[in-house]
């Protein structure tokens, strides 16, 4: 699944706008949390940090334009047992 088919999926599963969608998509792209490169059938497949991103960026704030900042924020997050890397990062 690319990024626009999980917009396209989560703007029919969530009670967001597709302009809000579409900006929240933006701004993480915009700082990294998605691939930028190929569009159309040759867009990159997402993997599940990317998906993650998705999601955070969709749930962790009301405003769309704080998307990014979201992940940012929950990303220091680290998993429980206290392994001594943050979420992000862990497998």
């Amino acid at each position: 699944m690319n990024s626009r088919q999980l917009e396209k999926f989560l703007g029919e599963m969530c009670p967001r706008s597709e302009a809000d969608l579409d900006v929240r998509g933006r701004k993480l792209r915009d700082k990294g949390h998605l691939p930028v490169v190929g569009r159309g059938p040759h867009a990159p497949e997402l993997d599940e940090r990317h998906t993650a991103a998705w999601l955070l960026g969709m749930c962790g704030t009301k405003k769309a334009v704080d998307a990014a900042d979201a992940v940012k924020e929950f990303s220091v997050l680290v998993p429980v047992g206290g392994a001594g890397k943050s979420f992000a990062s862990a497998p």
